[in-house]
């Protein structure tokens, strides 16, 4: 602060004496008038300036002020689980000395509102709840209304695959559950009896699953770098050495090394170490190793051709990956142009997907495989080629493509996903957008016309931020953000797990929570 400056002032003429009584009389006034000021502070604060105003000081006692409850969205209830909210981070000022209490309406049942204000319990019935809280202190008060909804609880997970009619997902905590369609024994469960409505933990995957994977109507995964698998095991698709009607649990079919498993219809492929291996049907190529149509009931090598392979993509009777410098290869049948090689004949070994115009090389990330096309995102937006009768492959029309073309309708994804016909993705945007059949509702759009779209339509009832999305034979789902599961389409068999039947859901809706 710069120094302020007076005008000089005439000197006194009064005498000394009369000085100096002068002064004890000012001192007398200057004390008075700091008593006072302090006494009218309490505690409040006031700003309290010397006699010659060149000082001021702020006295901080503590405040309070008056007592206000600011309004917010309360977090939403699930049935069963436990549920806390604090009021005090509502509270205008200090939360010191301050009493709570319900003064209308009701809390949901199960939770109750301590007079520190804090809501404990756990919710027991799925309802919306309207209610009022009251604050109280020194005779002060204020109140503000709350609601709470309470529903089931929801799924929570890392990594989910989508099959022929069943899906399974890794939670958190490394544990493996499956749900919906257990004829064949892919649900995991020791049994082929019945479906299964809610997520259910998979025998001996407690823990350390990595990754998972979903054909028609078997699945496999990594467990502590072992690849398991169980279910159909009508053409070897469990990979165990023999082609057994079903295996009800997981069975070790490759013992350590594995880093990525993809399964197709009735098929698996899996990276371990440098090499990729393949078992199951091998319809028109679909193993990759170079044999004329003969089903493998353990693993076998792929032949030669990629090096480095780092991802797989599965579909319905083929293979993609993409090898160490992100160039696209694909194995299995060809038909429409699926493998993307200029041609629509068969793959019996991988084979080089022919690049965009004014490239040397098919190469990016993001690879996905449907029933007869495939996707992948690239320097110049994203790609598809392949079965296009539905405008699956986002490029306006409905002519099939044997090699790569841009999906201008997509925009900018960051992923894709491709089941039968559809194709889905996100957009940079957030929420989820999909085009091409939607005969079994995969476009989610909120319609039950079941028409195709060529232009990409958003996804009805998204809540939240999409970070990933996978692919089943005539379904979609997204994980969300906060590690809830959102589905749409098919749901025979119990395949999306929400709670709501066997039925075509045109819009995305939670996978719930495993039952007690």
């Amino acid at each position: 602060m710069f120094p302020r400056t007076r005008p000089a002032r005439p000197r006194s003429r009064f005498s000394t004496a009369r000085r100096g009584a002068a002064l004890v009389e000012y001192a007398i006034l200057i004390g008075l008038i700091g008593v006072v000021a302090l006494a009218s502070v309490g505690d409040l604060g006031r700003r309290v300036a010397n006699l010659f105003g060149e000082v001021s000081t702020e006295i901080a006692l503590g405040e309070t002020g008056p007592l206000e409850i600011f309004s917010s969205d309360l977090p939403r209830g699930d049935i069963d689980q436990p549920y806390g909210y604090d009021f005090r981070q509502n509270l205008a000022g200090s939360a010191e000395d301050v009493t709570w209490s319900l003064t209308g309406g009701a809390l949901p049942d199960g939770l109750a509102l301590g007079s520190d204000g804090i809501i404990t319990g756990a919710p027991t019935t799925s309802e919306t709840q309207t209610f009022e809280v009251t604050a109280e202190r020194a005779g002060q008060t204020a109140s503000q209304s709350f609601s709470i909804k309470v529903g089931p609880a929801r799924f929570k997970a890392v990594q989910v695959a989508m099959g022929g009619g069943h899906g399974c997902g890794i939670t958190p905590e490394g544990a493996l559950y499956c749900w919906g369609a257990n004829g064949h024994g892919a649900v995991g469960q020791g049994h082929d009896d019945y479906h299964y409505t809610r997520p259910v933990p998979v025998i001996g995957m407690d823990s350390g699953v990595t990754d998972v994977t979903a054909g028609w109507n078997h699945s496999c995964a990594i467990k502590d770098t072992a690849v398991w698998c169980w279910g159909n095991d009508s053409d070897g698709q469990v990979g165990d050495g023999d082609a057994a009607t079903t295996e009800g649990q997981p069975v070790q079919v490759i013992a350590s090394g594995a880093t990525d498993v993809e399964a197709a219809s009735h098929s698996t492929c899996a990276i371990v170490g440098p090499q990729v291996y393949c078992w199951g049907r091998d319809y028109n190529g679909t193993l990759g190793n170079g044999g004329s149509d003969v089903d493998m009931t353990s693993p076998t090598p792929i032949a030669s051709g990629p090096v480095g392979i780092k991802r797989l993509a599965g579909g319905t009777f083929g293979f993609c990956a993409l090898d160490e410098d992100s160039a696209a290869w694909c194995w299995g049948s060809g038909g429409s142009g699926a493998n993307g090689d200029d041609d629509r004949y068969a793959n019996r070994s991988p084979g080089r997907v022919s690049p965009l115009p004014g490239e040397t090389a098919m190469v990016g990330n993001g690879l996905v495989r449907g029933a007869a096309h495939s996707c992948m995102l690239t320097d110049q937006g994203p790609s598809c080629w392949g079965y296009n009768s539905d405008g699956q492959l986002g490029d306006g029309t409905t002519s099939h493509q044997d090699a790569p073309v841009l999906a201008v309708n997509f925009g900018n994804p960051t992923q894709m996903a491709a089941s039968y016909s559809t194709t889905c993705f996100i957009g940079t945007s957030g929420g989820a957008q999909c085009v091409g059949d939607d005969g079994r509702q995969e476009l989610g759009n909120g319609s039950s016309d079941s028409y195709r779209s060529l232009v990409a339509s958003d996804v009805v009832g998204i809540r939240g931020t999409p970070v990933g999305i996978v692919a089943g034979r005539n379904n979609f789902c997204t994980l969300m953000q906060d590690q809830s599961v959102m589905c749409w389409g098919d749901g025979s068999n119990y395949a999306l797990a929400n709670g709501a039947g066997s039925y075509l859901f045109y819009s995305a809706g939670y996978v719930l929570a495993p039952v007690n």
